[in-house]
């Protein structure tokens, strides 16, 4: 069976940070969306966090259905949204 890992984090358009950089050979790679960049490789011109709530459903969705054995976090831009993500990856005693 392929291990899975999740990664909790923002979306960086240009592929330099956040999700985008995270994905491993070997390794199937889910991902939680924390907030969205406008950006390019020079600038970040701006940024929207996600609602926690909206976090958490995306991690109960992908970790009621998905068996995890990782997760990685970046990109806590509020404690609510850190919060959420705390008490949802509680819920999946395989990590």
């Amino acid at each position: 069976m392929t291990p899975v890992a999740m990664t909790i984090a923002g979306s960086d358009a240009s592929s330099g940070a956040g999700l985008q950089a995270d994905p491993q050979d070997g390794v199937y790679g889910t991902s939680i969306v924390t907030l969205l960049t406008v950006q390019n490789t020079q600038t970040v011109a701006a940024v929207e966090i996600l609602n926690p709530d909206f976090v958490a459903a995306q991690l109960d969705a992908v970790g009621n259905d998905i068996p995890l054995l990782a997760a990685k976090t970046e990109g806590w831009e509020t404690r609510q949204l850190l919060r959420q993500s705390r008490i949802g990856l509680r819920r999946f005693r395989s990590l």
